[in-house]
């Protein structure tokens, strides 16, 4: 997938005259890309125009101007795009209930091991999503976690050619649940890992 470069960011006067009609673009990119599962997860596989957004938003709340220092956020932010048989989703723990916060998250303490996330396959096959480290601490997790999804060649012709349901599992031992992804997400995940966006 194409990289934000620094000649795609706005200053902060031009940006804020394309902000709404962006905003609107970004909203309707993230509609096939955000993965409900149950309750309290979602998934957002980034790609360019999602990782774009983040980086002008940034500079648009921190107020950056210096030239060095929107690098420095493109840098970072790009991380978040995939590459070749590779996509990167940002999980979310939401949690609407403001007194119940520290309670659920410590009940998902652990959510970012090795072998809690997957996607399966109609072949059988399966890609574990692998975490992003330091979201945690000893006695608390973040509810913002970066997954990095490396895929088989014969898993992105499953995702291209939608023969069955390719379906995304939670596995914590408390939240466990599942979603088929939908048409419209397998679309996006096949353009992405097609370099077509």
């Amino acid at each position: 997938m194409r990289a934000v470069s620094l000649n795609e960011i706005k200053d902060l006067t031009e940006y804020e005259k394309a902000r709404p009609a962006f905003r609107q673009h970004v909203k309707e990119v993230k509609a096939a890309r955000r993965v409900i599962v149950g309750p309290h997860l979602s998934f957002v596989f980034e790609n360019h125009d999602t990782v774009l957004f983040q980086i002008q938003e940034m500079i648009r709340a921190e107020r950056i101007v210096d030239e060095r220092a929107i690098q420095h956020e493109i840098e970072t932010y790009n991380e978040l795009i995939g590459g070749h048989h590779r996509l990167r989703s940002t999980m979310f723990i939401e949690i609407d209930d403001s007194s119940r916060v520290k309670e659920l998250l410590d009940r998902l303490y652990g959510i970012d091991d090795r072998g809690m996330v997957w996607i399966d396959f109609p072949d059988g096959s399966r890609c574990d999503g692998v975490y992003d480290q330091g979201y945690s601490k000893e006695d608390k997790i973040s509810a913002v976690h970066y997954v990095t999804w490396n895929f088989t060649p014969a898993q992105e012709a499953l995702l291209r050619e939608s023969t069955g349901p390719v379906v995304l599992v939670v596995n914590h031992p408390n939240y466990k649940e599942q979603v088929t992804l939908r048409f419209d997400t397998l679309r996006a995940l096949a353009g992405d890992l097609s370099g077509s966006e």
